[in-house]
């Protein structure tokens, strides 16, 4: 069984989710957890002591951790800190400029700051590009509040980082795209 076949009867699962490491076992889960939910919708609340407890039953009957998910995200964020201490310390970016910043090291010196506004840009449309099966409101108002908490973070810190996290952004967007065109 290849990794498309694991994916082709559950709607609205992009092929890059077969990277996640989980694999068909969270195929299983999926659909066992959807039983699960739809039992318990009938209820009228979105979420009981009972359904978390059956959840995190069938999770431990696949063996899939629920913050699995959330695991690969640590390695970027890793980075992002030792790279914002190293900028703090290198003096090679102190005062080198690049296109219209004059000092890296520092935030952009314009009356209105194109890093942070490029940012939540990018960072808007990542989240509009990247596939959400289970599509929630409250899930649709963080993919337009993070990324303005994100500018607003990034706002005062120095443009070699902001321009490593938009160069991420970036090659994000390229790679979504490209697969989004390939598995269409």
């Amino acid at each position: 069984m290849g990794v498309d076949d694991c994916f082709h009867h559950i709607p609205d699962k992009h092929p890059a989710a077969a990277f996640s490491g989980a694999g068909c076992a969270q195929c299983k889960a999926d659909e066992a957890v959807e039983a699960v939910k739809a039992r318990y919708k009938a209820s009228g609340t979105k979420m009981n002591p009972e359904q978390s407890t059956e959840t995190a039953e069938l999770y431990r009957k696949h063996g899939i951790h629920p913050l699995s998910g959330c695991i690969p995200m640590l390695g970027p964020w890793i980075v992002l800190m030792a790279f914002y201490r190293v900028l703090n310390a290198i003096t090679e970016l102190h005062g080198a400029p690049w296109l219209w910043i004059s000092d890296l090291s520092r935030p952009e010196q314009l009356p209105v700051r194109v890093l942070p506004l490029l940012l939540i840009a990018t960072q808007w449309l990542l989240g509009r590009m990247t596939p959400n099966p289970d599509f929630d409101p409250t899930t649709g108002r963080l993919m337009i509040f993070m990324p303005v908490v994100f500018g607003a973070i990034f706002y005062r810190q120095p443009s070699a980082l902001l321009l490593y996290w938009l160069t991420g952004n970036v090659l994000a967007i390229v790679q979504q795209w490209w697969l989004a065109k390939r598995y269409e």
